[in-house]
């Protein structure tokens, strides 16, 4: 090959390697992978084709095809399906796409491409959450906000670190840390209203429904209200429009119906937690990842029958809870907590109409297994020497 041959080979790569990683950068695996089919050599286009049915094909390339490249193209493979969203997996995905989203994280920064770095601990620490492994999220939303905090502030990395932000905000009203929660919920609807242009109409309902379940774990309600009516109100004229918006409609139907719980509107509350539950009976039928909202529906809608006086439907939908709680248990012990809450709930019900056979039997249940956690969860923390 003549010299002007190689300089104008070397050329190309070095152009291809920068297209790719600009695609990563913005988030976009599969627009890197057709820059590589389109472009590359004839081993990098047969490693391209295959790789997301068959990521040993790497192994196979061996050394051929060099380590920057198995690099882009490992990191093409996480970051597909650590962006892939959460709504998309089952039970196993969550898995995948934890495992997924940290190893891209780890290339990427090996790469030197923050913003993929940032987009994928936060995706990872959003699974994690939802995986009930608390301590990991948390390390990861921190990690997360720390890199879009340094980034230069385009639309796109804008959008990621509304949403981590968001999401984060979300996890701490779920671990009760609200100041934290406030603080990081009231910089992202900054935010939002400072580059109206940047967000689409529902990421202003999904930050204005935290904001409703934060007012409401403070006790107040007229407010949480306020941000509630205003999140329905764009989330029912988006599922209108298109059905994969119908999860986040039910979720802030949720949590209105705890608002008015609270508030002791039983009879309004009532009505959002069944149509939440209309909701996610259908979404549950389609992914069994849903499950866990459909039981936490059930849950809710137990203690309005509960406190209006219907026991046998209390009864009956605390039973369903738990049953919806072992099915996920019975695929993912990390499911065992909520199980045990569910457990729990049953016993505490059953004591409070009497029947106190049955509330020791399901407090027992609950006790063995919050004590066998407890007992993993020391030994993780002082492993042996």
């Amino acid at each position: 090959m003549k010299e002007s041959e190689m300089e104008s080979e070397i050329g190309s790569e070095i152009k291809l390697k920068e297209e790719v990683i600009e695609y990563l950068r913005k988030g976009l695996p599969l627009m890197a992978l057709d820059a590589i089919r389109s472009s590359g050599d004839e081993l990098l286009k047969k490693t391209a084709e295959t790789i997301l049915e068959n990521p040993a094909v790497l192994k196979e390339a061996g050394d051929e095809i060099g380590e920057d490249w198995k690099d882009l193209l490992s990191l093409i493979y996480f970051s597909h399906f650590s962006l892939i969203t959460t709504e998309m997996m089952g039970l196993d995905g969550l898995a995948s796409l934890a495992v997924s989203s940290l190893n891209a994280a780890k290339l990427a920064r090996k790469l030197d491409i923050p913003e993929l770095e940032a987009r994928t601990i936060s995706n990872a620490a959003r699974a994690l959450s939802f995986m009930n492994m608390p301590e990991r999220a948390n390390r990861a939303y921190i990690e997360a906000d720390r890199i879009y905090r340094e980034l230069e502030k385009t639309e796109e990395n804008l959008r990621g670190f509304v949403s981590n932000l968001n999401d984060f905000g979300s996890f701490c009203i779920e671990q009760e840390k609200y100041d934290k929660a406030e603080k990081c919920l009231s910089e992202a609807l900054e935010l939002v209203k400072e580059n109206p242009d940047a967000f689409s109409s529902n990421v202003l309902a999904e930050i204005l429904s935290n904001f409703g379940s934060l007012e409401t774990e403070k006790k107040r309600f007229e407010r949480a209200e306020q941000f509630y009516n205003e999140a329905e109100k764009i989330f029912r004229e988006l599922a209108e429009k298109d059905e994969k918006f119908s999860v986040d409609l039910a979720t802030v139907l949720n949590n209105f119906g705890a608002l008015f719980r609270e508030a002791k509107k039983f009879e309004e509350a009532e009505k959002k937690f069944s149509e939440a539950r209309e909701i996610f009976e259908k979404l549950a039928e389609r992914n069994e990842f849903f499950k866990g909202f459909l039981g936490d529906t059930f849950c809710n809608l137990a203690v309005i029958y509960k406190k209006t006086g219907r026991f046998d439907e209390a009864e009956e939908a605390f039973l369903k809870d738990a049953d919806l709680k072992r099915e996920l248990m019975a695929k993912n012990p990390a499911y065992l907590k909520n199980y045990a809450h569910s457990l729990n709930n049953l016993a505490d019900f059953y004591k409070e109409i009497g029947r106190e056979k049955e509330a020791v039997m399901y407090k027992e249940e609950a006790e063995r297994i919050y004590n066998a956690l407890a007992e993993k969860k020391k030994r993780s923390d002082f492993p042996a020497s």
